[in-house]
């Protein structure tokens, strides 16, 4: 869990699993995962531990990934501008 950008990691107790919406360990038959290929997901099993990311980490994925979409933007333009 990440919380005022700093990283916290912890385990439930068995038959509870972290809900993000609540920030807290629930039963786990109530918990509602969220699978994505490109964010952490939430999962059931007990013996799980929740990692998250923190804030300036995150910011500097997105921006190092900007960066990398501008520049083969720029290139595919310039491969694809008529010469004069």
């Amino acid at each position: 869990m990440c919380e005022n950008s700093v990283l916290s990691t912890f385990t439930c107790p068995d038959g509870q699993a972290f809900d993000h919406h609540t920030s807290q360990c629930a039963d786990a038959a109530t918990v509602h995962c969220i699978e994505t290929g490109h964010h952490h997901h939430h999962k059931r099993s007990t013996d799980d531990m929740v990692h998250s990311i923190s804030i300036e980490a995150m910011k500097k994925s997105t921006k190092d990934a900007a960066e990398k979409v501008r520049s083969v933007i720029l290139e595919a333009i310039q491969e694809a501008a008529p010469t004069i």
